[in-house]
């Protein structure tokens, strides 16, 4: 095991010592293809996903919920309304049907899009919450 020590924000005094978890933000990445030719299948595939991304989401809930309370839970909550918020999930259709994009090259797009609005709030905190998406 390779120790390390790494410095932060306390929110209690003391010194402690322990494993840390080190995060390191998922970057998308699509199959190198970014157009397409039957838009109509990636259509399919992009409301399939999102089906399937809700539904997931909704088990992680109901178990955060259970296991680390409500207002927890509300993180999780937040990214069910991005999938249903007309700024988000149209744009990426459009994408699709308007550029004959993947559907992962649109997403990626649409969440640069987003990140790029994050990254120009005044606020710090804001600015750290911007998603990315590399391809």
């Amino acid at each position: 095991m390779v120790e390390r020590e790494l410095r932060g924000l306390g929110v209690s005094p003391g010194v402690r010592m322990g494993k840390a978890f080190i995060y390191k933000p998922i970057r998308m990445t699509d199959s190198g293809k970014k157009t397409t030719e039957n838009v109509s299948f990636e259509i399919q595939r992009l409301q399939q996903a999102k089906v399937k991304c809700q539904k997931e989401l909704e088990s992680l809930i109901e178990l955060a919920q259970r296991t680390v309370g409500e207002e927890k839970a509300a993180i999780l909550k937040g990214q069910v309304s991005m999938l249903q918020d007309p700024a988000f999930y149209p744009p990426i259709e459009n994408l699709i049907v308007t550029e004959e994009r993947t559907a992962e090259s649109a997403i990626c797009q649409v969440v640069e899009q987003v990140a790029g609005l994050f990254e120009s709030m005044d606020s710090e905190y804001m600015r750290e919450r911007g998603p990315m998406c590399v391809i």
